[in-house]
Protein backbone atom coordinates (compact mmCIF):
# COMPACT_ATOMS: atom_id res chain seq x y z
CA UNK A 1 0.00 0.00 0.00
CA UNK A 2 1.43 3.65 -1.10
CA UNK A 3 2.31 5.77 1.83
CA UNK A 4 -0.46 8.52 0.48
CA UNK A 5 -2.99 5.40 0.34
CA UNK A 6 -1.94 4.42 4.15
CA UNK A 7 -2.17 8.10 5.16
CA UNK A 8 -5.92 8.61 3.50
CA UNK A 9 -6.79 5.38 5.78
CA UNK A 10 -5.16 6.60 8.57
CA UNK A 11 -2.18 4.39 9.23
CA UNK A 12 1.03 4.37 10.94
CA UNK A 13 1.09 5.01 15.16
CA UNK A 14 2.65 7.58 17.19
CA UNK A 15 3.60 6.58 20.57
CA UNK A 16 4.42 8.76 23.41
CA UNK A 17 7.84 9.43 25.03
CA UNK A 18 7.40 7.69 27.76
CA UNK A 19 5.49 4.52 25.71
CA UNK A 20 2.46 4.04 27.86
CA UNK A 21 0.10 5.46 25.17
CA UNK A 22 -0.40 5.25 21.91
CA UNK A 23 -2.97 6.54 18.87
CA UNK A 24 -2.91 6.43 15.06
CA UNK A 25 -2.63 9.35 13.02
CA UNK A 26 -5.32 10.88 11.30
CA UNK A 27 -6.07 10.61 8.10
CA UNK A 28 -6.82 13.10 5.59
CA UNK A 29 -10.42 11.77 5.14
CA UNK A 30 -11.35 12.49 9.28
CA UNK A 31 -9.18 15.85 9.05
CA UNK A 32 -11.16 17.36 6.42
CA UNK A 33 -14.71 16.50 7.42
CA UNK A 34 -13.12 17.96 11.08
CA UNK A 35 -12.13 21.08 9.20
CA UNK A 36 -15.44 21.68 7.69
CA UNK A 37 -17.22 21.57 11.31
CA UNK A 38 -15.29 24.22 12.36
CA UNK A 39 -15.50 26.62 9.27
CA UNK A 40 -19.50 26.04 9.83
CA UNK A 41 -18.68 27.03 13.42
CA UNK A 42 -16.57 30.39 12.32
CA UNK A 43 -19.20 31.13 9.89
CA UNK A 44 -21.78 31.44 12.55
CA UNK A 45 -19.69 33.99 14.26
CA UNK A 46 -19.32 35.86 10.70
CA UNK A 47 -22.93 36.36 10.24
CA UNK A 48 -23.63 36.58 14.39
CA UNK A 49 -20.77 39.30 14.25
CA UNK A 50 -22.21 41.08 11.01
CA UNK A 51 -25.48 41.32 12.38
CA UNK A 52 -24.22 42.47 15.61
CA UNK A 53 -21.90 45.24 13.87
CA UNK A 54 -25.08 45.96 11.46
CA UNK A 55 -27.77 46.31 14.69
CA UNK A 56 -25.24 49.12 16.35
CA UNK A 57 -24.55 51.16 12.96
CA UNK A 58 -27.87 51.43 12.52
CA UNK A 59 -28.55 52.46 16.07
CA UNK A 60 -25.01 54.72 16.75
CA UNK A 61 -24.22 55.96 13.35
CA UNK A 62 -23.80 60.00 13.38
CA UNK A 63 -24.42 62.04 10.35
CA UNK A 64 -20.94 61.26 8.85
CA UNK A 65 -21.70 57.84 8.44
CA UNK A 66 -20.84 57.46 4.73
CA UNK A 67 -17.03 58.57 5.96
CA UNK A 68 -17.19 56.57 8.78
CA UNK A 69 -18.24 53.45 6.76
CA UNK A 70 -14.92 52.22 5.66
CA UNK A 71 -13.48 52.46 9.15
CA UNK A 72 -16.82 50.84 10.55
CA UNK A 73 -16.22 47.57 8.22
CA UNK A 74 -12.46 47.08 9.17
CA UNK A 75 -13.18 47.23 12.55
CA UNK A 76 -16.01 44.10 11.62
CA UNK A 77 -13.07 42.37 9.99
CA UNK A 78 -10.92 42.73 12.89
CA UNK A 79 -13.46 41.38 15.54
CA UNK A 80 -14.35 38.77 12.79
CA UNK A 81 -10.21 37.64 12.71
CA UNK A 82 -9.71 37.93 15.97
CA UNK A 83 -12.89 35.61 17.21
CA UNK A 84 -11.43 32.93 14.72
CA UNK A 85 -8.33 33.28 16.05
CA UNK A 86 -9.43 33.07 19.65
CA UNK A 87 -11.33 29.79 18.67
CA UNK A 88 -8.91 27.78 17.12
CA UNK A 89 -5.82 28.42 19.93
CA UNK A 90 -7.80 27.98 22.81
CA UNK A 91 -9.35 24.72 21.41
CA UNK A 92 -6.26 23.64 20.21
CA UNK A 93 -4.65 24.04 23.40
CA UNK A 94 -7.16 22.17 25.22
CA UNK A 95 -6.49 18.90 22.91
CA UNK A 96 -8.37 20.01 19.76
CA UNK A 97 -11.32 21.83 18.06
CA UNK A 98 -14.83 20.98 18.58
CA UNK A 99 -14.86 19.55 14.60
CA UNK A 100 -11.63 17.30 16.08
CA UNK A 101 -13.58 15.99 18.93
CA UNK A 102 -16.56 15.36 17.15
CA UNK A 103 -14.57 12.80 15.32
CA UNK A 104 -12.42 11.80 18.02
CA UNK A 105 -9.18 13.25 16.18
CA UNK A 106 -6.78 14.89 19.04
CA UNK A 107 -3.80 17.38 18.60
CA UNK A 108 -0.71 16.81 20.51
CA UNK A 109 3.10 17.92 20.93
CA UNK A 110 4.72 15.08 19.52
CA UNK A 111 7.57 15.84 22.10
CA UNK A 112 5.68 15.29 24.95
CA UNK A 113 2.43 13.75 24.13
CA UNK A 114 0.44 16.48 25.82
CA UNK A 115 -1.57 18.84 23.92
CA UNK A 116 0.16 21.90 22.78
CA UNK A 117 1.26 25.01 24.42
CA UNK A 118 -0.68 28.23 23.79
CA UNK A 119 2.22 29.69 21.69
CA UNK A 120 2.35 26.95 18.96
CA UNK A 121 -1.63 27.10 18.92
CA UNK A 122 -0.88 30.59 18.40
CA UNK A 123 0.79 29.67 15.56
CA UNK A 124 -1.43 27.26 14.10
CA UNK A 125 -4.58 29.52 14.44
CA UNK A 126 -2.99 32.25 12.48
CA UNK A 127 -2.17 30.55 9.74
CA UNK A 128 -5.53 28.77 9.56
CA UNK A 129 -7.34 32.34 9.95
CA UNK A 130 -5.42 33.24 6.97
CA UNK A 131 -6.25 30.58 4.75
CA UNK A 132 -10.01 31.25 5.75
CA UNK A 133 -9.33 35.33 4.87
CA UNK A 134 -7.84 34.35 2.25
CA UNK A 135 -11.40 32.16 0.69
CA UNK A 136 -13.38 34.53 1.59
CA UNK A 137 -11.91 37.29 -0.50
CA UNK A 138 -11.87 34.69 -3.33
CA UNK A 139 -15.09 33.45 -2.78
CA UNK A 140 -16.91 37.31 -2.71
CA UNK A 141 -15.18 37.80 -6.17
CA UNK A 142 -16.86 35.04 -7.48
CA UNK A 143 -20.00 35.49 -6.21
CA UNK A 144 -20.27 39.06 -6.96
CA UNK A 145 -18.37 38.97 -10.64
CA UNK A 146 -15.70 41.66 -8.75
CA UNK A 147 -14.58 42.21 -5.50
CA UNK A 148 -15.45 45.27 -3.57
CA UNK A 149 -11.56 46.99 -3.77
CA UNK A 150 -10.30 45.23 -6.50
CA UNK A 151 -10.55 48.53 -9.37
CA UNK A 152 -7.56 49.90 -7.12
CA UNK A 153 -4.23 48.80 -7.43
CA UNK A 154 -4.31 47.44 -3.59
CA UNK A 155 -7.70 45.68 -4.44
CA UNK A 156 -5.60 43.55 -7.42
CA UNK A 157 -2.68 42.99 -5.00
CA UNK A 158 -5.55 41.71 -2.50
CA UNK A 159 -6.85 39.19 -4.94
CA UNK A 160 -3.45 38.21 -6.04
CA UNK A 161 -2.39 37.43 -2.76
CA UNK A 162 -5.26 35.61 -1.92
CA UNK A 163 -5.24 33.19 -4.35
CA UNK A 164 -1.74 32.44 -3.93
CA UNK A 165 -2.17 32.01 -0.31
CA UNK A 166 -5.58 29.65 -1.25
CA UNK A 167 -2.97 27.69 -3.47
CA UNK A 168 -0.54 27.17 -0.53
CA UNK A 169 -3.26 26.51 1.88
CA UNK A 170 -3.95 23.75 -1.05
CA UNK A 171 -0.88 22.21 -1.14
CA UNK A 172 -0.81 22.22 2.34
CA UNK A 173 -3.16 19.44 2.99
CA UNK A 174 -2.22 17.65 -0.38
CA UNK A 175 0.89 17.43 1.62
CA UNK A 176 -0.52 15.52 4.22
CA UNK A 177 -0.58 12.60 1.56
CA UNK A 178 2.93 11.99 1.60
CA UNK A 179 3.97 12.48 4.70
CA UNK A 180 4.71 9.66 6.78
CA UNK A 181 3.11 11.14 10.27
CA UNK A 182 -0.03 12.95 8.18
CA UNK A 183 0.95 16.28 8.95
CA UNK A 184 0.36 19.29 6.72
CA UNK A 185 2.96 22.26 6.79
CA UNK A 186 0.80 24.28 9.29
CA UNK A 187 1.56 21.44 11.47
CA UNK A 188 5.18 20.91 10.94
CA UNK A 189 5.45 25.40 11.25
CA UNK A 190 3.43 24.67 14.96
CA UNK A 191 5.44 21.83 15.53
CA UNK A 192 1.92 19.08 16.48
CA UNK A 193 0.79 16.12 14.90
CA UNK A 194 -3.25 14.88 14.82
CA UNK A 195 -3.99 11.82 16.17
CA UNK A 196 -7.20 9.24 16.30
CA UNK A 197 -8.15 7.64 19.64
CA UNK A 198 -5.40 7.76 22.38
CA UNK A 199 -5.36 4.57 24.36
CA UNK A 200 -2.90 3.31 26.87
CA UNK A 201 -0.81 0.11 26.44
CA UNK A 202 -0.67 -2.50 28.95
CA UNK A 203 2.37 -2.49 31.23
CA UNK A 204 3.82 -5.87 30.10
CA UNK A 205 3.83 -4.26 26.58
CA UNK A 206 5.08 -1.44 27.41
CA UNK A 207 8.12 -0.64 25.25
CA UNK A 208 10.70 2.72 25.52
CA UNK A 209 13.95 3.54 25.57
CA UNK A 210 15.23 3.16 29.52
CA UNK A 211 17.81 5.83 29.99
CA UNK A 212 21.03 3.74 30.83
CA UNK A 213 21.68 4.65 34.35
CA UNK A 214 25.88 3.53 35.57
CA UNK A 215 26.08 1.25 38.26
CA UNK A 216 27.41 2.83 41.62
CA UNK A 217 26.59 0.02 43.41
CA UNK A 218 30.30 -0.98 45.07
CA UNK A 219 32.19 -3.95 43.47
CA UNK A 220 33.14 -6.89 45.85
CA UNK A 221 36.85 -7.19 47.01
CA UNK A 222 38.60 -10.12 45.81
CA UNK A 223 39.29 -12.80 48.25
CA UNK A 224 42.23 -13.12 49.61
CA UNK A 225 44.45 -15.80 48.32
CA UNK A 226 46.63 -17.56 50.77
CA UNK A 227 50.04 -17.63 50.12
CA UNK A 228 51.75 -20.86 48.90
CA UNK A 229 53.65 -22.94 51.50
CA UNK A 230 57.82 -22.37 51.21
CA UNK A 231 60.81 -24.32 52.52
CA UNK A 232 60.21 -22.63 55.55
CA UNK A 233 56.56 -23.41 56.35
CA UNK A 234 56.75 -26.74 55.35
CA UNK A 235 59.90 -27.45 57.75
CA UNK A 236 57.68 -25.61 60.54
CA UNK A 237 54.50 -28.23 59.60
CA UNK A 238 56.72 -30.89 59.94
CA UNK A 239 58.27 -30.13 62.96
Amino acid sequence: MSTAAQILLGKGVYRTPDGKRAARYAGAIPRAVGSIIDWFICFFWFIFSALGSSFLWNTFAGPDAEEEAGLAGWAWLAVVAIGVVAYFTLTVARGGTVGMRILQLRILDPETGEPPRRSRALIRALMAATLGGAFLVLANFVLSGRSATSETTAGYALLITSFLLLIAGMWSHLYALFDPRGQTLQDRLAGVVVVVRMIDIPEDLVIFDRPETPDTSPEPSPAKAEPLPNRKNRKRRRR
